[in-house]
């Protein structure tokens, strides 16, 4: 299974003119910590515009994104918090999408109601959910529907 997260971090003022590509650039470690060599989640794109830190997160089976975001809010917290006295004070997941690389049948997963969109392809099937706040990130139902999936994938 491959994750990509598109989300936003808010934070507490104005990020214009603070350097935060080094911070970025550094969180490397964090979103790899307990994924075995390189297999962590990777920040692929990411831009700041006013008080949010717009990311792009990918990743396969270990670190999945929507528990790197929240290693990268602590993160950014404190370094923000540091040198400029910033904090992060929210997250929220624009798009969050699984791709699953077979093509499967999610009829029978309970949690199918918060799936906004499915997209099946001969060889993949695509899940996507859009509007997540910080508590449904945080909440792993995602995890639970993957578990679902997985169960399903292997009955």
């Amino acid at each position: 299974m491959k994750f990509t997260l598109k989300c936003y971090l808010r934070a507490s003022k104005s990020l214009d003119g603070i350097d935060i590509k080094n911070i970025i650039e550094n969180s490397g470690q964090i979103l790899q910590k307990g994924a075995p060599g390189g297999k962590g989640a990777k920040i692929i794109d990411w831009k700041v515009k006013e008080d949010k830190i717009y990311l792009k997160i990918t990743s396969g089976r270990y670190v999945r994104p929507h528990d790197a975001i929240f290693r990268l809010k602590n993160y950014l917290g404190k370094e923000l918090g540091k040198t400029h006295r910033t904090g992060i004070r929210g997250v929220h997941g624009d798009e969050y999408t699984i791709e699953i690389p077979e093509a499967i049948d999610l009829a029978e997963i309970k949690e199918i109601s918060r799936i906004n969109q499915v997209k099946k392809e001969k060889e993949t099937t695509l899940i996507t959910f859009t509007d997540l706040d910080e508590g449904e990130l945080k909440s792993h139902n995602i995890d639970r529907i993957i578990r679902s999936i997985e169960l399903g994938i292997e009955s």
